[in-house]
This record gives C-alpha cells, structure tokens and sequence, in this order.
C-alpha cells in the first residue's frame, strides 16, 4: 500500500514538473476567451516543459500575426531561446509524449531561419532548405530509435513521427524536383494545428503548409492535414475535413505493399538510406526509387 503511494506521489511530483494539467487547463481558457494569448505565454512559461513547449509555439504564432517586422524577429528569437531551454530540461523525461515535443522543437528550431524568409514573401535557399532536410530525416529518426525502446506506444510520437514522413518528401521534392525558390513545406503554426475547438463538427485543423510561387508571387498551395491511418478503416468516429484542407492518411495513401508493417517507419528508413549511402549503391537506387513513388502517390492526394 505504502508502495503504491509513494509511486502516486511521485508521478503527481513529475506532473508538477512537466505541467500537463496545468498547461491543458490554461490552453483551454485561451480556447474559450477568457484570457489572452499574451497572459496565457506568461503563466505556461511557468507551467513545467509541457508549458514551455506550447509557448515557444505560441510565440512562433505571435510572429506571424504580428505587423511588425522587428516584433515578428524578436518573437523569434524567444521562441528559439523556450525552444532550446525547453529541450534540454526535457532530457530528465523518458516519456513518449515529451520525447515528440522535443522532437517537434528541434525541427521548429530548424525552421526558424525559414519562418524569417516567409515573413519576407521569400524562398529558402537550396542550401537552407538542404539542412532543415537533414535535421528533418534526422530528428525523425532519433524519435523513430527512441519508440522502438519504450514499453508503451506514444500516440504523440506516431503522430509527430507521421508529419515528419510527410514533410520530408515535400522537402525532398522541393530541393530535387521542383525548386526550393518556388516551393516549400511549413510546419502549421500553433493556430493552425489546432484550430479544432471543443465540440467541433467540421475538422479545420492541419498540420503542414505548402508555399509555392504560382505565377505573381508566394502563396500557400496546400493546407495538409496528416492522420498515420484512415479513421474509416480503424471505425473511429469521422469528421469532414473542411473544404480546402487536403488529409493525407500515410496508411493506405502512402502504401506500396499490402503486406508493409509500416508505411511510416519505411519512409523514414528511407530517407535515411538516400543520405547515408553512395549514390550508385543499390541500397540508394531501391530507397529513391521508393521514395518518388510514394511522393507522387502524395501529390496525388493534393491536386
């Protein structure tokens, strides 16, 4: 009995340092208005990892709604310095749900040069565009090694890990097919990714932007919203995707083979595979080969 205690405590103890509860409680009450985003920033800066980690991306949101040039780069430069300290004060965590924060954070914080050019109307280099690539693949193939050691499945990191697939063959083919000074991906900001109040009957959220200059200038092309399975085939509950916003379900839309364990996990794979070997390996031809096929089955849920 005693035991038992002492493991309650304990985890009520992490919940004090993480901030779940609290960090929920006050998103809620920015959800319903009664506070504003300016003091909500203020308490989850104080609310553990969890509240450091949702206002590093309400401050990336901040940025892009504000008119000001200069204030926009100082939001910025915030959420890069919660992103930062957010990330190494989740390192004492071995928590799937944290693990895809931080994960999520180090992909943001590639992506903050990127949201600088957006503010701009400008492209990033191929050179930007390449690293933010490699930090992609990568992060997502850490979190990829950390699932497969944890006891429990996180359907934080299966999410986090399935946007990540996803916006890298958009990343992929904006370097080495269409141009990266007429096309890129964009992770959806905090408004954006949940734009679904409580109650909701119409899902309006989405989770990656794409920018693409169409004749007269940058515009966003493509609203992507992405779910690792088809709700309809699991029985889940579903509901319509607002008009404009494209789902992409990576299980079946991304499939190649009846018989794939994970569509998610091959993808990220090979990735992997197109950095790590030479170009003229079988390793690197198969891998790419895969690779351009699932990017056009993707493009094929955007048209």
């Amino acid at each position: 009995m005693e035991s038992s205690r002492n493991q309650a405590e304990y985890a009520v103890d992490r919940d004090k340092e993480y901030g779940t509860l609290r960090t929920r409680s006050i998103l809620n009450e920015l959800e319903d208005k009664k506070i504003s985003r300016q003091t909500a920033m203020k308490r989850l800066e104080r609310s553990g990892i969890y509240g450091l980690f949702k206002c590093a991306e309400l401050s990336v949101q901040e940025a892009y709604d504000s008119t000001d040039l200069n204030e926009s780069l100082n939001y910025l430069l915030m959420a890069t310095d919660l992103f930062t300290y957010a990330k190494g004060e989740s390192i004492i965590f071995n928590k799937g749900s944290v693990e895809s924060l931080s994960s999520r954070a180090e992909v943001q914080l590639a992506y903050i040069p990127v949201h600088t050019l957006l503010f701009y109307e400008e492209f990033p280099s191929e050179s930007l565009a390449q690293k933010v690539h490699i930090k992609t693949i990568n992060t997502a193939y850490n979190l990829l090694r950390q699932k497969d050691n944890w006891q429990r499945e996180s359907i934080e990191a299966t999410g986090t890990l399935g946007e990540f697939g996803v916006l890298a063959l958009l990343q992929r083919l904006a370097i080495y097919e269409i141009g990266t000074e007429i096309y890129f991906p964009s992770p959806s900001t905090f408004d954006q990714d949940n734009h679904n109040h409580r109650g909701y009957t119409v899902n309006s959220s989405w989770d990656i932007n794409v920018y693409g200059d169409v004749g007269h200038g940058m515009k966003r092309v493509n609203r992507i919203q992405v779910k690792t399975r088809d709700p309809q085939r699991d029985g889940t509950p579903v509901v319509p995707v607002q008009h404009g916003i494209q789902l992409v379900c990576i299980e079946p839309h991304l499939k190649l083979e009846e018989d794939c364990h994970s569509v998610t996990r091959e993808i990220i794979e090979d990735l992997v595979r197109e950095q790590d070997f030479p170009k003229d390996s079988q390793e690197y031809i198969d891998a790419s080969k895969r690779l351009d096929e699932r990017t056009e089955l993707l493009l094929s849920r955007l048209d």
